[in-house]
């Protein structure tokens, strides 16, 4: 979003966004000699909700959407209508208050061009509401862009945010980019925005990972974090896309399941609740894996909705059968968790896994933090490459003292191989676009 701010040297309003490269910035206005410095500085503070608010709509389409539902319209133009189409009205008037009491709007967007409409009042300069309100059409202006997936000038700032969405134009745009360096570039983070740029990257990696298992005879999950005996690398993330894509999932279902999981965290709240009470309502309904004559029919309704994923955490070992009171053998514990050498009772348990983070992403800037992994992940799949590969289209060179009686020379060593990374880092790129292209279906 971009950041309002006072310059108290020149008493003027001014305004900055980051661009994945650094931050820029530019001047609005100048305000009247007379402004209060306070009611500037209010005046920054709310212009700077109203780009919050603004861009929320970007990074939670879902919520936009239902802000769009009184229009019955549910494409791009009918949500700008809707959430923006009352901005800059609500700038030039805004709710004032009367016997004490202002009216409130429904719509955040349109609450937030309120405020920033009463803070002008406050100054009372026409001049200084014109240039705010060409100011704010100019960010609206960049987030309905940046929806539509282009991301030049203002729109640029996308590139920083998380977003539970992709556009399409941005993900071919991402695996582009992947395509002419497998390994990655520093413009997936500067000329992409992230969700789509981690997207194709996780199309990207599921056929790195596919190309280096071949190679090292591993199994397509296991690759990143047997690189990381090579090098250590962020290896639990790629691997949980890996398990996910492995088991069905496209890459773009993987990809935004995490992050819109770690959206829901970063805002304070557990994703898992919903699980949570599932798993408790499953037990208490079944009441045990008891049948009408009291005879054991089985384990304890699981408590995993997902398939096993390489988490770390605490395990706990559910018992196959809920303690009805007809065992004395263990009056001192009753919820049956002691140790003992009954291999009946541990077939009829299972061990659940509670994971030690609510996401294995950093929730202040998951799509980021995730593309970064995914990256990490093609890497270790080139080291096991490396490690392992031998394709014949790629010579082994030739050791010196076979060519020559002298013994060979330090820079001679090197360069055979600097030759021979170089030759194997195409062989790796050229099996993984064809990895890459058979699996094509499952991007798009």
């Amino acid at each position: 979003m971009s950041r309002y701010a006072v310059d108290v040297h020149d008493h003027a309003l001014v305004v900055s966004w980051d661009t994945g490269l650094g931050d820029v910035a530019a001047r609005i206005a100048q305000f009247p000699t007379t402004v209060d410095e306070s009611d500037a500085l209010s005046l920054a503070r709310t212009l700077t909700f109203l780009s919050a608010a603004a861009w929320r709509t970007y990074t939670h389409p879902e919520e936009a959407a239902l802000q769009a539902l009184p229009t019955g319209d549910d494409n791009l133009s009918g949500r700008g209508r809707e959430v923006f189409g009352k901005v800059v009205a609500a700038i030039e008037s805004p709710h004032l208050p009367r016997d004490g009491l202002i009216q409130q709007a429904v719509v955040v967007v349109e609450e937030a061009a309120h405020r920033v409409g009463r803070a002008l009042h406050t100054i009372a300069d026409p001049e200084l509401t014109i240039q705010v309100a060409a100011d704010v059409r100019a960010e609206l202006d960049a987030v309905e862009r940046a929806e539509l997936g282009e991301l030049s000038g203002r729109a640029r700032q996308a590139v920083t945010l998380s977003r539970a969405d992709a556009s399409p134009l941005q993900i071919a745009a991402a695996d582009m980019l992947l395509r002419g360096d497998p390994l990655g570039s520093r413009a997936l983070f500067t000329d992409v925005e992230p969700t789509a740029a981690a997207i194709a990257a996780a199309h990207w990696l599921h056929a790195a990972a596919i190309v280096a298992a071949q190679h090292a005879d591993l199994d397509v999950t296991q690759v990143v974090a047997e690189a990381d005996a090579i090098e250590p690398l962020p290896h639990r993330t790629p691997t949980l896309v890996l398990h996910q894509v492995e088991a069905g999932d496209s890459p773009r279902e993987a990809v935004l399941d995490l992050i819109s999981h770690a959206m829901v965290v970063a805002e304070g709240r557990n994703p898992d609740l919903d699980d949570i009470f599932e798993w408790v309502a499953e037990i208490v309904e079944d009441g045990g894996p008891h049948d009408a004559d009291g005879e054991d029919d089985g384990p304890l309704p699981r408590l995993l909705t997902r398939p096993p994923t390489p988490v770390d955490g605490l395990a706990i070992q559910i018992r196959g059968g809920l303690d009805d009171g007809s065992d004395d053998d263990r009056p001192d514990d009753p919820l049956g968790l002691a140790d003992d050498d009954d291999e009946d009772d541990d077939e009829l348990g299972e061990t659940v896994v509670l994971p030690d983070r609510l996401t294995p992403l950093d929730p202040r800037r998951p799509a980021v933090d995730l593309l970064e992994d995914l990256l990490a992940g093609i890497h270790g799949c080139w080291l096991l490459y490396r490690e392992f590969a031998d394709p014949p289209a790629v010579p082994r060179p030739p050791e010196p003292a076979a060519v020559s009686a002298v013994a060979p020379t330090a820079e001679t060593v090197a360069a055979a191989r600097r030759l021979r990374r170089e030759q194997l880092r195409h062989a790796f790129d050229d099996e993984v676009r064809a990895a890459a292209a058979t699996l094509r279906d499952q991007l798009v």
